[in-house]
C-alpha cells in the first residue's frame, strides 16, 4: 500500500514520462483481473503474494537477459 496512490497510479505516471525500466508489481491479490490490469499499464510482469523467491528470481532473469 502506497499512502499517496496506488501501483497503478503510479505505473501509469511513471510510463506517461517514457521511462522503460522494467516494473515488476508483487501484489495481493490473485485475480487475474488485477494482473491484467498491471499489465496493461505497463507492467512487466505480476507476482501475487505470498511470494515464492524463485518466481521473483525467475522474472528477474528473464528481465535482465531478453533481447
Amino acid at each position: 500500500m502506497m499512502p499517496e496512490m496506488d501501483g497503478y497510479e503510479f505505473l501509469r505516471h511513471y510510463r506517461r514520462q517514457e521511462h522503460h525500466t522494467p516494473v515488476i508489481l508483487l501484489g495481493s491479490s490473485l485475480d487475474y483481473d488485477a494482473k491484467f490490469v498491471g499489465i496493461e499499464f505497463g507492467a512487466s510482469d505480476y507476482i501475487t503474494k505470498p511470494l515464492q523467491a524463485y518466481v521473483l528470481v525467475a522474472s528477474v532473469e528473464r528481465l535482465l537477459y531478453q533481447k
